[in-house]
């Protein structure tokens, strides 16, 4: 009887030593496991689906584990009071994050998310938190708390552990000290299947309007060796900015309702590019900053990779940027808004729009050096994009320069320019900078470099049998159509500008994009004009359709399959990004987390139609 009371106490012990360290480790898991999750998982797309982010803050929570179990396993004294004091300290950093929540949303890492600090509200209330919960540490039976809080730590645990595999996305990989260590995702089959299909290049060419290149077109000047090529005159893009263009045009889909954020990432893990990878095509990207990566990408190329070093590059958010914004949801909002307001910074780093650092060419720093510091202009955005136009060149050079050693099957090369963009005065036609040039000068210059490239590939010989797609993610804002009939109507852009609040002439002048496009085995006549009505949502079943692939659910149609039809419908949507009162830009998934957008359709026979405003929210 003795000896199983004793086995009944023992047992007990072991018990109370477990239930000790798991209300000892909650702080941990909130600190260290929920909030870097909470973080990492809606944003998978952002921080370049790099599991590794998460590693520091999984080690550490395990060293706490470890660290906890030594010091309550074996010291009885204090195991209650230490377990159970740590427990409370949990409880008051859940409450402190769910009551006053920092969270990232962003619909792009081109521009810093914002905080605003309230500091008296999070102190008053954090301050009454932590007097409530040292009454309790004081006033609630030990025992019971370790009882009830085991089981509620334990239950939380193995709901994470059930729920986390669904919630990580299968594109996942693991880089370290910049190369992928460990790829989770499903390989592409074999090329040896599709030795006959023939490579894709896909170019795209931000801010291109359509009027530029139909003046090119009348003039003759630039386009030679575009042979083969039709250029589309009356391609609309879906939407007027960059990154939700692109979530349209890469995927074939336009936003209908639920989360913006999911749709946007699906640009990033479905849609063409997976669809090609999936059939057995190479894709390589050569794009300015590593948000545009996609999951299915099997060689990256950006500035900072350029062999030269030439140009800056904006990183994706590595562990740097991951703590910076670890700390500050961890931190209560009270503590860190006091801090904050002390050190008049209003932020601890601008954790999203990090450049790589000066790893440039001396040559090429100092003619960018020399032209910005000739600039008349203050504006520090104007500069940063004259220094993005121009660093896109050594991108495109490496692009020209790699085709030599590129196979001519299976391939899919995807570039992404910044050279057609505003500002549309800096760049000359032979790509010098040059101030106080026109846009036709700068859509020269990026006309120069696609003439240069396929004269690259007549000399391989690939020309003829290749798919060439060239196209903007959206039109320039300066120029528009000199069509009246194609124009938006005044009392539509009336309605749009009343909810974005800008311009009329830039709503309808960005949404008429350079749209030219080379099938396969096809050469030898003159560039031609459609007037098809297309839009850019057409891309995918275009490029799947004229490679022989089965064309991808969604709204868009083969242009070539077309025609000139009157009951075409192409559609235009309006509301991701406005302006505030005093003119400053708010972004989707950034400032702008929930609204409304305008949308219009047009076609041949109706001509433009309104329809109802469709809501959205980022998550």
């Amino acid at each position: 009887m003795a000896q199983d009371t004793s086995r009944n106490d023992l047992n007990e012990g072991r018990i109370g030593k477990v239930q000790a360290i798991l209300i000892g480790w909650f702080p941990a898991l909130v600190a260290l496991v929920l909030i870097p999750l909470d973080l990492y998982l809606p944003n998978q797309d952002d921080f370049g689906y790099n599991l590794a982010l998460l590693a520091p803050w999984i080690l550490m929570s395990a060293v706490w584990g470890l660290a906890l179990t030594g010091l309550l396993w074996t010291r009885a004294k204090y195991r209650l009071s230490v377990s159970v004091g740590l427990f409370y300290f949990g409880i008051f950093l859940a409450l402190s994050d769910l009551l006053f929540p920092v969270r990232a949303h962003w619909g792009s890492i081109e521009t810093p998310t914002q905080w605003t600090w309230n500091v008296g509200v999070p102190l008053g209330v954090e301050a009454l938190i932590a007097v409530g919960l040292v009454f309790c540490f004081r006033m609630v039976p030990f025992k019971f708390v370790q009882t009830v809080g085991s089981a509620f730590v334990a239950v939380l645990l193995v709901v994470q552990l059930l729920t986390l595999p669904g919630r990580i996305s299968p594109d996942s990989i693991v880089v370290l000290g910049g190369k992928v260590v460990y790829d989770f995702r499903a390989k592409a089959p074999s090329l040896a299947a599709n030795l006959k299909s023939p490579n894709i290049y896909h170019f795209v060419l931000d801010g291109f309007g359509s009027s530029v290149f139909e003046q090119a077109i009348a003039t003759g000047d630039t386009i030679d060796g575009l042979d083969g090529f039709t250029f589309f005159r009356n391609a609309r893009a879906n939407y007027i900015w960059t990154n939700y263009s692109m979530a349209s045009y890469l995927t074939g889909t336009f936003y209908c309702t639920g989360s913006v954020g999911q749709w946007m990432s699906l640009r990033k893990t479905d849609g063409l590019f997976r669809t090609l990878t999936e059939a057995g095509y190479s894709l390589t990207q050569y794009i300015p900053i590593r948000y545009y990566m996609h999951a299915n990408a099997s060689r990256l190329i950006d500035p900072i990779d350029v062999a030269s070093k030439e140009g800056l590059s904006e990183r994706i958010p590595g562990t740097s940027e991951f703590a910076d914004l670890w700390f500050e949801r961890v931190m209560p909002q009270g503590i860190l808004g006091l801090a904050e307001s002390f050190r008049n910074s209003g932020r601890l780093k601008e954790s999203l729009n990090h450049d790589s650092g000066p790893e440039r060419t001396a040559d090429y720093e100092e003619e960018l050096a020399r032209f910005l510091d000739g600039e008349s202009s203050t504006d520090p955005e104007r500069k940063r994009w004259i220094r993005k136009i121009y660093t896109s060149l050594p991108l495109m050079k490496r692009l020209i320069v790699d085709e030599s050693t590129r196979p001519n099957r299976g391939q899919y090369v995807f570039l992404h320019s910044y050279i057609s963009h505003e500002p549309h005065d800096v760049l000359d036609k032979n790509c010098r900078l040059v101030a106080g040039t026109q846009p036709r000068d700068q859509a020269a210059c990026a006309l120069k470099f696609v003439r240069e490239f396929t004269d690259t590939l007549k000399e391989l010989g690939r020309y003829h049998e290749s798919l060439i797609i060239i196209h903007a993610d959206h039109g320039s804002s300066a120029t528009g159509p000199s069509d009246p009939y194609l124009r938006i109507p005044v009392h539509m852009l009336d309605e749009i500008a009343s909810v974005t609040r800008f311009p009329a002439d830039l709503l309808c002048n960005r949404t008429f994009p350079l749209l030219a496009i080379k099938p396969p085995n096809t050469s030898g006549h003159r560039i031609r004009t459609s007037m098809s009505p297309v839009q850019l949502a057409d891309i995918p079943p275009t490029i799947c359709s004229l490679v022989g692939l089965q064309e991808p659910e969604g709204v868009g149609e083969t242009v070539f399959s077309l025609g000139e039809s009157d009951e075409r419908e192409i559609h235009m949507f309006f509301g991701f990004a406005r302006q505030d009162e005093r003119g400053e830009v708010q972004w989707g998934g950034k400032q702008l987390l929930e609204g409304e957008l305008c949308h219009i359709s047009f076609s041949f026979a109706q001509g433009y139609r309104k329809y109802p405003r469709i809501p959205f929210q980022w998550q």
